[in-house]
C-alpha cells in the first residue's frame, strides 16, 4: 500500500513563480531575505555564519551579506539598486543560470505554504 505523507498544496504557488517574484519584484526579494534570516538559528544570526547543514536560511556563501541586508530592512530601510544587482547576481550552479536569491524559491515556497496551512486552521 502507498502512502502519501507529502503535504497537500494549500496555495497555487510554485517554484516558477516564487523564483518570477523573488527575480523581478523588491518588495518580494526584501521580505525574503528578512523572512530566510530569522529562520537562521539564533547562534548563527549573531555570528553571521551558516552553522547548521539543515536547508533551513541562508547558505554560507551568502549569510554574511544577506544578513547584513536583513537587518537594514529590518530598520526601515531599503536595498539600494547594487545592494539588489548584488542579491540577483547570476548564480551559475543551477541548470540554468539564475538570480542568486532565486536559490531559495523552494524555502520561500515552504513558508508561503506553511503560512497558508496556519491560516487555514
Amino acid at each position: 500500500m502507498y502512502v502519501n505523507y507529502s503535504k497537500p498544496k494549500m496555495t497555487d504557488w510554485t517554484e516558477e513563480s516564487v523564483a518570477f517574484e523573488l527575480a523581478t519584484n523588491t518588495e518580494w526579494t526584501e521580505r525574503a531575505i528578512v523572512m530566510l534570516y530569522l529562520r537562521q538559528t539564533e547562534m548563527e544570526r549573531t555570528v553571521n555564519e551558516t552553522l547548521n547543514k539543515n536547508t533551513v536560511g541562508f547558505q554560507r556563501a551568502d549569510v554574511l551579506m544577506f544578513s547584513r541586508y536583513a537587518r537594514k530592512i529590518q530598520n526601515g530601510e531599503h536595498l539600494s539598486e547594487a545592494e539588489l544587482a548584488f542579491v540577483r547576481r547570476p548564480w551559475r550552479r543551477a541548470k540554468v543560470p539564475q538570480p542568486t536569491i532565486c536559490k531559495y524559491r523552494i524555502q520561500v515556497l515552504d513558508m508561503i505554504e506553511e503560512a497558508a496551512r496556519r491560516k487555514a486552521r
